[in-house]
């Protein structure tokens, strides 16, 4: 099976699964949604945002993602990583209210933040645990890749419809080494085959590392088909596990 035929079967399972679970009728933009008798949602909706923010954590422009314990499945913020404590049972937890005030109070936290992630596992359990709707609004990431997560990873990130920007981090100066092994070739497939995204930036892991941006072509290649409109087919064609870039 080529690259994309294996993006393309790992998206459409996320799809379907956010199918079984979703509601048109509960939909961001359906006005049942906000059909509420709380007096609280007659309240215009700037001023409800305003309240939200006030009383939302608050991140940093650029917001790193970190695993709670070595192996965990659950992630965390970096900085409440190292602050952990006994939570603080005297604070109002606005999420727990109820599912709208928690959809309406979610948006505040993508909105102006770029998520940052040292591995594609970490962004790839960050997107489970944001749920469909987190999916939904977040707007850019910056991510450490380059591991046999990054097909998942990447899969998964091809169903946030609002992704704008992404910082690519791949610690080697080529899409693919000359023999690639399988799992290089989903990933980068999964990759290319994101679309749509108005900022793309390859950056390095580290100063003593070469990376993606050290190679013209290849770096050309990706900005390229990031940024292509969504409805616009690649130019990537996969024949026996190697790219053919037209």
């Amino acid at each position: 099976m080529g690259g994309n035929s294996r993006f393309n079967a790992l998206r459409k399972r996320f799809e379907r699964r956010f199918d079984e679970d979703a509601d048109p009728s509960m939909s961001p933009m359906s006005p049942a949604r906000h059909d509420q008798k709380s007096p609280f949602f007659l309240l215009p909706t700037e001023l409800r945002l305003k309240i939200y923010s006030q009383l939302m954590p608050k991140l940093d422009r650029v917001t790193a993602i970190v695993p709670l314990n070595g192996d965990s499945e659950r992630v965390v913020t970096e900085a409440g990583h190292s602050k952990r404590r006994p939570r603080d049972t005297t604070q109002i937890n606005i999420m727990l209210t109820c599912r709208d005030v928690y959809e309406e109070a979610l948006d505040t936290l993508f909105t102006n933040t770029t998520y940052k992630f040292g591995s594609p596992k970490v962004m790839y359990l960050f997107l489970r645990h944001i749920g469909e709707h987190g999916r939904r609004l977040l707007k850019a990431v910056d991510v450490i890749c380059g591991t046999r997560e990054d097909a998942i990873a990447f899969a998964l990130l091809g169903a946030c419809p609002k992704l704008r920007t992404i910082t690519i981090r791949l610690p080697r100066p080529m899409l693919l080494t000359p023999r690639p092994t399988l799992w290089q070739v989903d990933g980068i497939a999964c990759l290319l085959n994101l679309s749509g995204l108005q900022d793309v930036h390859l950056a390095e892991c580290n100063p003593t590392t070469r990376h993606l941006g050290d190679n013209p072509h290849d770096a050309m290649v990706v900005k390229r088909e990031l940024t292509r409109p969504k409805n616009e087919r690649s130019s990537i064609r996969w024949v026996s596990g190697g790219m053919d870039v037209s």
